[in-house]
C-alpha cells in the first residue's frame, strides 16, 4: 500500500482521535471502584473531590487516639468559621437547641405522620437497633418503619428504617448504619441543624467552603468515624456498608455539599478497619 502525505496525516489524526476513547474505556468505563483505585485517587494532593481529602490521619500514623484528636481539632476550627458567619458560638448554639426543642419535637412528630408506614419494624431489626443502643449508651428511642429512600435516618430521638434497603446489607453493616444514626442523636446534630435552619443559614449556597456546608459534612463524617471506632465489628460494618451502597448506586448521598462522597467514606472505612480489625 502506497501512503501519500495526505494518507499519513489522516492516519495520524485517526490515531489521535482514538486516544480519548481508549482512555475513557480503560479509566472509566471498565474500571471498577476498588480499595486500591480509591486510595490512588484520594492520596493525590491534587484530588479536590471532597473538602476532607488528604486531611484525615493516614494508614501509617493513624490510630484511634489520632482520629479522636483530629475530630476535636476539626470541630473547633469549623465552629470558628460558623461563628464568624452566623454570630452564634458553640455554647450559644447549645442554648438555642434547648429553646427550639419544642418546635423540633413538633417537626419530629410531623415527620412520623408523613413517613410512617404505621407498622412495627421486624423483631430482628428491632433487636439489632436495641443492641446498638446498648453498645453506644443511648437512651431508648422511637423506631419507625418508613419508605424514606435510605437504609436509616434520624430526627431527634427517632430512627426511621426502610426495611427493604436495610435488609440488603449484612448484619455488621446494619449495626454500623444504626450506630451512625445514634451518634447523630447523642451529639444532637439534627437539633444543631434545626437551629441554623430557623436562623436562616440553611441556604442554597453551593460552595464547598461555605461554613454551614462544611459543618454538615463534618457531622456526617464524624458519625461515620465514631460509629466505626466503637469496636472491630462496627469498623467491619462500615467497610461492608460502603461496598453495599456503591453496588446499589441508589443516590443515597443527596449532595456532596452536605454528605461525604462514597469514595471518601470507602477510603476512611479502610483506614479505620486497619487499626481495629485484626
Amino acid at each position: 500500500m502506497n501512503f501519500t502525505n495526505k494518507n499519513i496525516l489522516l492516519l495520524i489524526a485517526g490515531i489521535i482521535g482514538l486516544i480519548p476513547v481508549v482512555i475513557y474505556n480503560t479509566r472509566y468505563k471498565t474500571a471498577s471502584i476498588t480499595p486500591n483505585l480509591i486510595s490512588i485517587m484520594f492520596d493525590k494532593p491534587e484530588a479536590k473531590n471532597d473538602y476532607y481529602t488528604g486531611i484525615l490521619p493516614n494508614q501509617n500514623n493513624g490510630n484511634k487516639a489520632a482520629y479522636l484528636a483530629w475530630l476535636t481539632q476539626e470541630e473547633t476550627a469549623l465552629w470558628k468559621d460558623v461563628e464568624n458567619l452566623t454570630g452564634i458560638s458553640f455554647d450559644e448554639c447549645k442554648t438555642l437547641r434547648a429553646e427550639f426543642q419544642q418546635a423540633h419535637d413538633k417537626e419530629s412528630a410531623d415527620l412520623i405522620k408523613q413517613l410512617s408506614l404505621n407498622k412495627d419494624v421486624s423483631p430482628h431489626i428491632k433487636e439489632i437497633i436495641e443492641s446498638v443502643v446498648r453498645d453506644l449508651g443511648c437512651q431508648p428511642l422511637e423506631i419507625i418503619s418508613c419508605e424514606y429512600p435510605v437504609a436509616a435516618a434520624t430526627h431527634g430521638p427517632v430512627v426511621f428504617v426502610n426495611e427493604e434497603i436495610f435488609n440488603t446489607m449484612s448484619t455488621l453493616a446494619q449495626k454500623f448504619v444504626v450506630g451512625h444514626e445514634i451518634i447523630h442523636i447523642l451529639l444532637q446534630d439534627d437539633e444543631t441543624r434545626f437551629v441554623f435552619k430557623n436562623k436562616g443559614f440553611f441556604t442554597n449556597e453551593k460552595s464547598l467552603e461555605y461554613a454551614m456546608n462544611k459543618l454538615y459534612r463534618f457531622q456526617e463524617l464524624r458519625a461515620d468515624m465514631l460509629a466505626a471506632l466503637t469496636n472491630a465489628d462496627y469498623a467491619q460494618g462500615y467497610n461492608e456498608y460502603v461496598h453495599n451502597a456503591l453496588s446499589r448506586r441508589d443516590g443515597e448521598e443527596i449532595t456532596e455539599l452536605f454528605y461525604p462522597t462514597y469514595a471518601l467514606r470507602q477510603t476512611t472505612s479502610e483506614k479505620i478497619q486497619k487499626i481495629l480489625v485484626a
